[in-house]
């Protein structure tokens, strides 16, 4: 079996270097060591900015975020948008790894009538809102407010929370508990991007309840539209009201959506999987020489130097400002 030298930067707090969904995949083929003087390493976007430069390995790069790629710095990207650049780019997003992640706890099924029927005997709210804090436009607070002229929406998060001494749901078991409680949920990503979505809308169908979403303009070309309701101008909201009081007030017709398969394709979680996992392994597989990608020479050689500097200053000032001296010549000029 193979043995390949591994490190990751930038992932979210809690990311476990050892056990976790890259590594997972590429201990199938090869023996993974982490390492920091790695051949491969990881990069997100969540804080440590340009430390990968300090890397001259092979760079991929893995966003949850809306960053776009960057080949210039990266020898591959694993991301959101719909881009084709050969085997430098795969279009795995968010949503994706999520499902996985709910499905290792709580495996979606598919609900018959009478399993819908027996959901919505379940609900106790009539549409829930989990959130800490709004999007630019506002649209999560507008939404809300336009919901509450016709019946209670249940704020159980940070933002506009409405519950008796502020209760509030967190995440995990507790959400999902309160969302399969509930009719529908009001699943707004933070933006709206060609190709972005995130688990706003894929965690209430794990808790059969009718997601109310708006984000990614092409989410229908993977979502059934007839499994959730569809913002489609954040400006015209009516449609999208009439749509969840028709639904309310006919239980036929809210039975048959909860009834509905979230995807188009039956098989597009399992598709993408497939896709990332052969990504991966074609990465670390081929001849170590032969996995770089992106230009070593020249202006872009010049970028990563830059790049690079920048990360070996910052880091310089961290450690100065850190400094028990520094804290103290503060102290006395204030």
């Amino acid at each position: 079996m193979k043995k390949i030298y591994v490190d990751y930067i930038g992932f979210w707090k809690g990311f476990d270097k050892e056990n976790n969904f890259i590594s997972n995949i590429l201990k199938k083929k090869c023996e993974v060591v982490v390492s920091k003087n790695p051949e491969f390493v990881f990069v997100s976007s969540f804080y440590e900015p340009f430390e990968y430069a300090k890397y001259d390995c092979v760079r991929i790069f893995y966003t949850a975020e809306p960053f776009s790629p960057d080949f210039v710095s990266f020898d591959y990207c694993i991301g959101f948008d719909h881009i084709n650049a050969n085997d430098r780019y795969l279009r795995y997003p968010y949503y994706a790894l999520r499902w996985n992640e709910k499905q290792e706890k709580n495996k979606y099924h598919k609900l018959n009538k009478d399993k819908a029927i027996e959901e919505l005997k379940r609900k106790d709210h009539f549409c829930n809102f989990i959130y800490s804090h709004d999007t630019k436009s506002h649209l999560r607070e507008r939404v809300f407010n336009k919901l509450s002229e016709y019946k209670k929406v249940d704020a159980v998060g940070s933002l506009l929370n409405n519950q008796i001494n502020g209760y509030k749901v967190s995440y995990g078991e507790n959400k999902d508990s309160f969302l399969r409680k509930s009719k529908f949920t009001i699943a707004i990503d933070s933006l709206a991007f060609p190709g972005f979505i995130t688990e706003k809308i894929i965690e209430p169908f794990f808790c059969h309840s009718v997601p109310i979403y708006f984000g990614d303009p092409t989410v229908s070309d993977y979502f059934n539209e007839n499994s959730f309701i569809k913002i489609s101008d954040e400006q015209k909201l009516d449609e999208m009201i009439e749509r969840v009081i028709e639904l309310d007030k006919d239980d036929d017709k809210y039975i048959e959506m909860l009834m509905q398969s979230p995807f188009i394709d039956e098989k597009h979680i399992e598709n993408l999987n497939n896709s990332f996992e052969q990504m991966l392994l074609n990465i670390v597989l081929q001849d170590y020489n032969n996995a770089f990608r992106r230009v070593r020479e020249y202006l872009p050689l010049a970028h990563d130097k830059s790049l690079k500097e920048h990360s070996v200053i910052k880091n310089e000032l961290s450690e100065i400002r850190n400094s028990k001296w520094y804290r103290i010549a503060r102290k006395i000029k204030k």
